[in-house]
């Protein structure tokens, strides 16, 4: 089945798709209009209008371009229409101010979204009119925009922005549900406002979420389109502040990367959220439609446990270590075991969070877990038990060839730069896979 992804550029654009046996077609609208009968609820226009953000109608194509590719990543499932069950096939169908720009990176944007999600994507750009007339201006003087998504490595980095640049503001994005994300976020955001005693720090809360209607749209639980969304408020919020804000995309090595840890994970496990080929892309498009603004990533030569090592304010993070949340099944255990514990202890991110806390020495300060993977280990038998396990092969295929490592490391995608820069890739590798061998024994 091809799904037809149409975007509207304005509430009464009556552009569409004819639909057959052999494809379907979905309706979004523009981020800048909510309302209709449309399969998605978002916020991103009233937190426009709240603080009088104008950004760019290059930027705004851009953020269409997230809020097309997040939607169509929730709402159709891999298992019931991917090609076996897992790649899906999308027709995009994006309006564009500028469609001879977009038209010249057609293939480019093409083979970003195909790497980040692992689906065919076809991309077909319209013309569209303004969406913005006036520049309303908001705060020239901002240094960084910084991605906040309530986990370690945004707290890590929002710390470190604040400290060096106090004109930071920070932007989220939650699902709604009963995860708790925005609650994380929004505490984390006043935690870091108080600490650093600034009475005007912007925490940007957005909520983006698809309503999985039907059958036909009865989405999926796999999260690989998520960071193009997440980018694209970043960059929002950043142009409209300056087309020289950057955006702060704080994120370890190790996770970046995400070299696949077993030969059968390379699909659904193997994520590319921040991949510094995704990352490297999304700039070269970025500058090829005139944008000036750029994502940054700092700690892609990091470790999770060298981030915390190297934290500007250890103080503030030894306080408030235990209130972030890293883990990838967040309130799984207290929904379905009413544990105490929020996060699940046996997941990879979870894993790679508790060997960084001991790499730190920061274990009294962390919170608890409701599997402790060490004393307690789970059966290699169950499904809790799989990201340890894998861990473990990939753990030993490290120490028994070594140049095994470096093929490993270009599976998971082609990485940019120079030779050294190759060379410090392998490095943040090898330690960040260190540091969890040595919590593992």
């Amino acid at each position: 089945m091809i799904f037809n992804i149409v975007l509207k550029s304005t509430k009464d654009d009556d552009f569409s798709v004819a639909e057959s046996a052999e494809e379907k077609s979905i309706s979004l609208p523009p981020f800048n209009y909510e309302g209709g009968a449309y399969p998605i609820s978002h916020n991103i226009n009233r937190i426009l209008s709240q603080y009088k953000l104008s950004p760019s109608e290059e930027i705004s194509d851009f953020m269409n371009l997230g809020l097309a590719v997040y939607c169509s990543d929730q709402l159709i499932s891999r298992a019931q229409y991917g090609f076996f069950n897992w790649s899906r096939h999308f027709k995009l169908h994006l309006p564009v101010m500028n469609k001879e720009l977009w038209d010249n990176n057609k293939e480019l944007v093409e083979q970003l979204l195909s790497f980040l999600s692992g689906d065919k994507w076809e991309i077909f750009f319209r013309s569209r009119n303004n969406y913005f007339n006036e520049t309303l201006g908001v705060k020239p003087n901002i240094a960084n925009v910084c991605l906040f998504s309530g986990g370690l490595d945004s707290f890590v980095g929002g710390i470190n922005a604040l400290e060096e640049y106090k004109d930071t503001v920070l932007v989220s994005h939650h699902k709604g549900g009963n995860s708790g994300e925005k609650t994380i976020q929004s505490q984390l955001a006043i935690t870091l406002k108080e600490e650093f005693e600034l009475k005007d720090i912007t925490h940007f809360s957005f909520f983006v979420q698809p309503k999985k209607q039907n059958e036909n749209f009865s989405g999926d639980d796999n999260q690989r389109a998520r960071s193009i969304l997440f980018i694209a408020l970043g960059l929002l919020v950043a142009n409209s502040y300056s087309s020289k804000t950057n955006l702060l995309i704080p994120e370890n090595g190790l996770i970046s990367l995400n070299v696949p840890l077993t030969k059968t994970r390379l699909g659904s496990y193997s994520t590319k959220t921040t991949h510094p080929k995704f990352v490297d892309e999304i700039n070269k498009l970025l500058h090829n439609l005139e944008i000036e603004n750029k994502l940054i990533n700092p700690y892609g030569f990091f470790t999770k446990g060298e981030m915390l090592q190297n934290c500007k304010r250890p103080d503030i993070l030894k306080k408030y270590v235990s209130k972030t949340l890293s883990c990838a099944k967040v309130g799984h255990s207290q929904q379905w075991y009413h544990a105490v514990e929020k996060q699940c202890g046996y997941c990879t991110p979870c894993i790679i969070r508790r060997s960084a806390i001991k790499k730190a020495e920061f274990d009294n300060y962390d919170s608890k877990y409701f599997c402790d993977i060490v004393s307690n280990p789970p059966s290699p038998k169950k499904k809790s038990g799989r990201d340890l396990r894998a861990f473990k092969i990939g753990i030993e295929r490290f120490n028994s060839d070594k140049e095994k490592v470096f093929f490993s490391l270009l599976s998971a995608g082609s990485l940019p730069g120079s030779e050294k820069d190759l060379q410090n890739y392998l490095d943040v590798y090898k330690r960040g896979m260190k540091e969890v061998e040595e919590f593992i024994k």
